[in-house]
């Protein structure tokens, strides 16, 4: 018997009308001068059943007024590790521009998030494990290869490669059949609430590459990239820029009826420095600069040239990791509790971003399914702090070891906790390293020399994404916390459909995280971009600019 389950998922988003203001427990409630903010409103089932082909990202804007020509000049902060997007360690709007996924999340209208066609037009959930794609036809990759059923399987089984980035979106997949040129069934090994969301490019890796590409060039691919995007590759200097230009081949239409994009191409320049980026924006060098410092927006805000976006959905947390096999900290709770009551997270906020820094109290966002503000949380409550370090044997104090990446705002952040910690009688060696450095010892098995770590954490649509970080082994794992019962609260709450069910699920895998106290969030801020006013079509994605629509008045 086929069942259809579940509507579309759809974010809903609250337009806000006051910087600063922020939810009393948890991320930031999000506000921004020129941009809408979202709040979460999921349907009864998180994951929807089928979809018609959606409206262009740029089919509201007037045909007359887009103009075509010209290059958009784009800052970026990570250095490139490859083009290959299965493959990548960092992160790159210029993955979105050279490839396209299976399905999108898309800010289509400019107030609301939603579950879009991509290569795949629609899709069906025939029963808990099995669901049917149907794939746009007609598409070619820039080598000039075609997409298809073979090419999709292909792809899902180059992604749950042993060193993929994607592995994780797609590690539910038991296999995929052909069912004819344009059809492929997903056969899961158990449902999967969380796929069809994982399949879009909100977390960068799950983009469609060309197999004819990657089977002639092997492990060069990413020198040599193909996708069927906007844009395809032209050339890339390393740890300096990348460009790429419009592929005329591109299968999805502008407003003015003709193929997407509006631009000639785009260059990406390298600088992790954004303050210099910065200056060269505000000079007209540059037209957009992502990710801007939090104290820098309010000098951006005076000027006239520029238009500053707000992306709150997947701002960022910063948070704790206390080592669970290292010292007197993993092996005594009322130690690590001690150290949770020491932080201000109101207080650290403030500190490195002013009202735009607010304090976090829970791994999961207001804007994903699980949040609840009335969880159980670590306050601010540094009498506790001592009391319960004197109840853990260490009435006059201890010493910890910290480590924290040498960047910021996690220097400035780290700081302010270290200050917190010592009033309280925790004295920590602060160890500011390289991230390289960092991710040797935090990733090494088991992890290495520290008692305590910080990280930053992006939001995702589905906190199912959590599970890299709290789930046994799992990549993002940094302290070694291994938890039979987290392990599978997080894998219950994917083999529901049903959106209530996934809530109380997520809710109580929440508590095995407090009650354990091997890790806290700190304060988070939101993203902000800041673009030339004369770029026009401007969109967020989840995480990244939209460029794909974007073109220039001048």
């Amino acid at each position: 018997m086929r069942v259809t389950i579940g509507l579309k998922t759809i974010v809903a988003v609250i337009l806000l009308v006051a910087l600063g203001a922020c939810a009393p427990a948890g991320p930031a409630t999000p506000q921004a001068p020129l941009t809408p903010s979202a709040a979460p409103a999921a349907p009864k089932t998180s994951a929807p059943t089928a979809a018609a082909p959606a409206a262009s990202p740029t089919a509201a804007a007037p045909a007359a007024n887009i103009k075509r020509g010209g290059t958009l000049n784009v800052n970026e902060i990570s250095a490139w590790i490859t083009m290959d997007p299965h493959y990548q360690s960092g992160t790159s709007g210029v993955m979105h521009l050279m490839y396209n996924s299976l399905l999108g999340y898309v800010n289509e209208k400019g107030d609301n998030f939603e579950l879009r066609p991509e290569l795949a037009e629609s899709w069906e959930i025939v029963n808990p494990t099995t669901i049917v794609l149907k794939l746009r036809k007609g598409v070619k990759f820039h080598d000039g290869s075609d997409f298809n059923a073979d090419v999709a399987k292909w792809n899902i089984e180059r992604m749950q490669g042993p060193k993929s980035g994607a592995k994780i979106h797609v590690a539910n997949i038991k296999s995929v059949d052909v069912v004819d040129d344009y059809t492929i069934r997903l056969n899961l090994s158990a449902p999967t609430a969380p796929l069809l969301t994982n399949l879009t490019a909100t977390d960068m890796f799950p983009f469609i590459v060309s197999k004819a590409q990657a089977e002639k060039y092997g492990d060069q691919f990413g020198q040599h990239p193909s996708g069927t995007g906007p844009f395809q590759f032209v050339n890339w200097v390393k740890d300096q820029s990348v460009n790429v230009k419009r592929f005329d081949g591109y299968w999805e239409k502008g407003a003015d009826g003709k193929p997407l994009p509006y631009l000639d191409g785009v260059s990406f320049k390298y600088n992790m420095d954004v303050t210099v980026s910065l200056i060269d924006l505000r000079a007209g060098q540059l037209d957009l600069v992502s990710d801007v410092p939090l104290d820098q927006v309010p000098l951006l805000k005076t000027q006239p040239n520029l238009a500053l976006y707000a992306n709150p959905w997947s701002g960022r947390n910063y948070n704790l990791a206390i080592h669970t096999s290292n010292g007197p900290f993993a092996q005594n709770k009322k130690l690590r509790d001690a150290v949770f009551y020491a932080i201000d997270r109101d207080g650290v906020g403030k500190a490195i971003a002013g009202d735009l820094g607010v304090g976090s109290y829970y791994f999961w966002s207001k804007y994903q399914i699980g949040y609840n503000d009335k969880l159980p949380r670590y306050t601010y409550d540094p009498n506790k702090a001592k009391q319960l370090l004197a109840e853990a044997g260490y009435p006059n104090g201890i010493d910890m070891k910290f480590i924290v990446i040498a960047r910021k705002p996690d220097d400035r952040t780290a700081e302010a906790v270290d200050q917190m910690m010592r009033n309280v009688g925790i004295r920590s060696k602060l160890s500011l390293m390289e991230r390289v450095a960092w991710v040797g010892i935090v990733s090494s098995k088991p992890p290495g020399d520290y008692d305590m770590t910080q990280f930053m954490g992006n939001l995702d649509p589905d906190p199912d994404l959590l599970s890299k970080q709290f789930v046994t082994n799992a990549v993002w794992n940094w302290n070694g916390w291994s938890n039979k019962d987290m392990d599978a609260c997080m894998e219950e709450s994917r083999s529901t459909y049903d959106k209530d069910q996934r809530q109380k699920i997520y809710e109580r895998c929440q508590q095995i995280v407090y009650e354990n106290a091997y890790f806290t969030t700190t304060w988070y801020g939101m993203r902000y971009d800041a673009v030339q006013k004369s770029v026009k079509g401007y969109q967020w994605g989840w995480k990244y600019p939209w460029l794909r629509g974007a073109w220039l008045d001048r």
